[in-house]
């Protein structure tokens, strides 16, 4: 499991980009925040726990999401590869990104 985000200072602006976490490719469409788990309190602990994620999708083909895990007092936070990138892959990358997915269909990471 990767733990980290990725980011790559722009010193022209003063920014910093968000990162694909396998190949370090800078451009990144944000995807949808999603709700994807929650695990309610026991009685030792009745406060639920819930897992948030927050979807990218890659021009190096990735797809993957930043999850929060929501616990009492805390916030984890971790990476998950939906779909690996193309450059991860050792593969060419094909300009239509439709290609590109179809060359990782069934690819696991």
């Amino acid at each position: 499991m990767l733990t980290t985000v990725g980011f790559r200072d722009i010193a022209a602006s003063g920014s910093s980009r968000i990162v694909c976490p396998l190949c370090t490719h800078d451009q990144n469409q944000i995807g949808s925040w999603t709700l994807i788990d929650v695990v309610p309190g026991e009685a030792a602990s009745p406060v639920k726990t819930s897992v948030h994620a927050l979807g990218f999708e890659g021009g190096c083909g990735c797809l993957w999401e930043l999850r929060f895990k929501i616990l009492p007092g805390r916030v984890d936070s971790y990476i998950h590869i939906l779909r690996p990138c193309i450059n991860r892959a050792g593969l060419q990358q094909p300009a239509d990104p439709e290609a590109a997915a179809k060359a990782l269909e069934g690819y696991e990471l």
